[in-house]
């Protein structure tokens, strides 16, 4: 049985996986304009 503790954590690193992979695809976006750019 999950606490609401229990719970409360899992939302949270759902929370900050996705700020993670927000900032990934942002970084990931940047690195490809710099590559067309010095191209």
């Amino acid at each position: 049985m999950a606490s609401s503790k229990h719970l409360k954590l899992l939302r949270n690193m759902l929370k900050v996986g996705s700020m993670y992979s927000m900032i990934r695809v942002v970084l990931t976006t940047i690195q490809d304009a710099c590559a067309l750019a010095s191209v």
